[in-house]
């Protein structure tokens, strides 16, 4: 026999076997009763999951509190109660439902129905779960058999469920007797309505128990601040008219000090422009060789330049990735604002020298999202270090690099050799290297003297401002987003003018700070670490760091911050809800009791 064959019969046995299990039931049945019960059932199914997480974190006598038994240090979400309800319907859920359904249903007294669910759920559900299981990378012989105990609950469960509700679905169809379609579709709907109900009280009791509520939330930083952060911007679509916000950690104003831009993935292409007004400004272009501590800044003015342009429009260079830069040394201060978004790390510190507070600021992105706007208003000097290195196999090795660049519209290549390692021992010296440049690949100029450092400086000098009420002249520097390093030793103080909006989450810690939460502020120390995510903003006053806004989540080392509504009731109302549940659940068997003891022996599809 064939495999084919042998298929083939076992899909017609088994489609046999399934119309004849369906067959048991008249269309009658089917629609005034098996549906609407499978129904109820999967939306009491749908909801298992989360019961069940609920009920063995009780068991948990290790956990601080019923929270972190059930989910250790992580935020559970809940949807709107609409998609919580949707997510009933699942393909798994119906299975199991129709299955408890057309299975449990066949019996004909109420009490030989209640046992056949509590045994379809629990073989059904556990066949499910054990398959899951089997399938994932890790098999857990342990959680196979918790599931195991906990379908047999849920299936006990169920079966109370069911008694309650098919016992008022036969009430409802005697109440209703003689009124015709009211008669049969008014107990149909009860078994949807119970479904519903038993679902958004799990859902409003989860939200009540499991959902920590936002708080207000103040983190100052007096000291270094060290942290991951990410932004809650995206970029905005074609649609869009208005951009999103943007985060920026420098603040919008001015910076007297060196910048430095490290791209370590991709090959961003920096582009000054010349600004408006008739301001001219002339671009000369210099080489220097083999210069370390900003010596080649300090000669930047040395030298015969091999470009100068004495009216520039424009320039742009390609910044190679790994470890190159791009050093940034205004004459009287600029203006830099980071644009898009993204994520990355952050490190501030502070020091005050004489009474003077320096704020240096580093920031790494590592997403590609997040570029830097520069504006500047006197003469600048922008050096273009590439690396003559890359990494083999983590172990750097000498490469040769070509470094592309335009200027005013013109083409050129410069192509730079590296020291060979036999002259490793070699001290190296600074100097100016001297030489014509033509335009175009072909043209380029080959650098014949290896070097270890090479530095392209563009020096962009200004001429004399006409003094117009509405025309300022300045330039400026544009880098597109990229992954990399912004370092600035001394990014000033905006007092407050750059508070930056669109900061998403922030998780690090601080070496002296203080943290507020609703009101009520806590001291930090560098052993603490804070973890915030939620609608955050950030500014910086005179030696502090500032980030507050609204958190959704905030933990401060391993202990969550925002509470749970019943998290904020006092101990007296937990106290007396508790007992007020369980006096009405007392009650309601009392009352309930005797009425479904009365009907077990009835035929339940005498019903319909």
């Amino acid at each position: 026999m064939t495999v084919q064959r042998f298929l083939k019969q076992m899909a017609t046995a088994c489609a046999g076997k399934a119309a004849r299990f369906i067959g048991l039931y008249t269309s009658r049945e089917w629609l005034l009763l098996v549906l609407p019960f499978a129904i109820f059932v999967s939306f009491v199914v749908g909801v298992g999951p989360q019961f069940q997480v609920a009920a063995l974190s009780l068991l948990d006598s290790g956990a601080p509190s019923y929270f972190e038994a059930a989910y250790q240090n992580s935020i559970p979400v809940f949807p709107d109660l609409g998609v919580w309800l949707l997510a009933s319907a699942n393909v798994p859920t119906i299975v199991i439902a129709l299955i408890v359904s057309i299975y449990s249903l066949r019996a004909r007294k109420l009490k030989s129905v209640l046992v056949s669910v509590a045994i379809s759920l629990w073989i059904s559900y556990s066949i499910f779960d054990t398959a899951v299981i089997l399938f994932s990378d890790s098999i857990d012989m342990g959680s196979i058999l918790l599931n195991i105990a906990s379908n047999l609950v849920g299936g006990v469960i169920l079966a109370a469920l069911s008694a309650i509700v098919l016992s008022l679905y036969r009430t409802l169809k005697q109440l209703s007797d003689g009124m015709g379609y009211i008669s049969m579709i008014t107990p149909c709907i009860s078994l949807i309505a119970s479904g519903l109900i038993v679902s958004s009280l799990i859902h409003l009791t989860s939200r009540i128990l499991y959902n920590p509520i936002p708080i207000e939330v103040t983190l100052e930083s007096e000291g270094a601040l060290s942290a991951f952060y990410a932004t809650t911007s995206r970029p905005p679509r074609k649609d869009d008219e208005d951009p999103t916000e943007e985060f920026s950690w420098i603040g919008n104003h001015p910076i007297t000090s060196r910048v430095i831009v490290e791209p370590f993935r991709s090959n961003p292409k920096a582009a000054w422009r010349k600004g408006a007004g008739d301001r001219h400004f002339r671009v000369e272009v210099r080489l220097f060789a083999d210069c370390f501590g900003g010596a080649s800044e300090r000669r930047a003015a040395e030298g015969t330049p091999f470009l100068s342009v004495n009216d520039a429009q424009s320039f742009d260079i390609a910044l190679l990735e790994g470890p190159s830069a791009l050093i940034i040394v205004p004459e009287n201060g600029a203006t830099y604002t980071q644009h898009g978004y993204g994520s990355g790390i952050v490190f501030t510190s502070s020091t005050v020298n004489d009474g003077e507070t320096t704020r240096s600021l580093s920031v790494t992105t590592i997403d590609n999202e997040i570029g830097l706007i520069s504006s500047f208003r006197d003469s600048t000097v922008f050096v273009v270090r590439p690396a003559l290195f890359d990494f083999d196999r983590e172990v750097m090795a000498p490469a040769g690099k070509a470094v592309e660049f335009s200027l005013d519209g013109k083409s050129y290549r410069l192509q730079a050799l590296p020291v060979p390692r036999e002259r490793y021992d070699e001290a190296p010296r600074c100097r100016n290297v001297s030489g014509n440049i033509s335009e175009g690949g072909g043209g380029a100029l080959t650098l014949d003297d290896p070097v270890v450092v090479l530095e392209l400086i563009f020096s962009v000098i200004a001429g004399p401002e006409e003094l117009r009420a509405f025309e300022r002249g300045g330039h400026q520097l544009t880098i597109p987003p990229f992954s990399g390093n912004l370092m600035i030793s001394d990014a000033g103080d905006d007092r407050g003018s750059g508070t930056s909006a669109g900061l998403g989450r922030l998780s690090g810690r601080t070496t002296k700070g203080t943290l507020t939460v609703d009101g009520t502020t806590t001291t930090l120390t560098n052993r603490d670490t804070i973890n915030l995510t939620g609608r955050l903003n950030s500014v910086h006053l005179d030696d502090r760091t500032i980030v507050s806004g609204t958190a959704d989540t905030a933990w401060r080392n391993q202990t969550r911050l925002n509470r749970t509504k019943w998290e904020r009731l006092s101990s007296d109302w937990q106290l007396w809800i508790i007992g007020g549940l369980c006096g009405a659940l007392v009650a309601a068997w009392g009352f309930g009791r005797k009425f479904i003891t009365d009907v077990l022996e009835e035929d339940v599809q005498s019903w319909i």
